[in-house]
């Protein structure tokens, strides 16, 4: 896949190659744990982090115009925010970023 779209796409072919291959290791994965009876409801996980990414989007889309310094922080604080208004991010996952960062600017101070 890779000599095929890089040559010609450069780096969205290559933007392209990692999202069909991890595609396709998400896929076989799934099927391989459904197949074990460890199967998930796929609509019930995702459907936070795709309204999430849905309202980023249209932000990013409104904004377009500005720096692209300015939007990706811009983008992750709406996507963050609009994750934690929809309890997108349980109570282990809060605990386990704030220990991150404590202990990340612990050792830079």
């Amino acid at each position: 896949l890779n000599y095929l779209l890089i040559p010609k796409l450069t780096y969205i072919g290559a933007a392209l190659t990692t999202v069909i291959t991890q595609l396709g290791v998400f896929l076989t994965l799934y099927y391989l744990s459904k197949k074990e009876g460890y199967g998930i409801g796929l609509a019930a996980v995702m459907w936070k982090p795709v309204v999430a990414a849905v309202v980023m989007a249209a932000l990013l889309v409104l904004l377009k115009q500005l720096h692209i310094i300015v939007l990706v922080p811009v983008a992750a604080t709406v996507y963050f925010t609009v994750l934690l208004l929809l309890k997108g991010v349980g109570r282990q996952e809060l605990e386990l970023a704030k220990s991150v960062i404590k202990n990340t600017l612990g050792k830079t101070i």
